[in-house]
């Protein structure tokens, strides 16, 4: 009975361990990396878009730029960290049977 919940506990841990080494590394690289290297570039662009005349800073404010700025910046570092978790996931549980 032991060797029969030692199996399935070995066969378990063998299938998990690569997805969570993915998942901790896909994080890794998002906090690392593309958070930082995207806030600066949005924080760049809020910067040269604080520098506009008022009348052409009212008008970026009412538009919503800055919003929807910050809304595809957001959705670039998800897209990125989705695309780099797929690819890891996909790595390491290629080495099972293909059914």
């Amino acid at each position: 009975m032991w060797a029969v919940l030692l199996s399935a506990l070995q066969a378990f841990f063998t299938w998990a361990w690569p997805r969570v080494v993915a998942l901790l590394s896909t994080a890794v690289v998002a906090e690392s990396i593309s958070t930082p290297l995207m806030d600066w570039i949005h924080g760049q662009i809020n910067t040269r878009l604080s520098g506009l005349p008022a009348i052409a800073a009212n008008f970026v404010s009412f538009t919503g730029i800055p919003e929807s700025i910050t809304i595809i910046f957001a959705a670039y570092t998800a897209l990125i960290s989705l695309k780099a978790a797929k690819a890891a996931f996909a790595k390491k549980s290629s080495g099972g049977s293909n059914v």
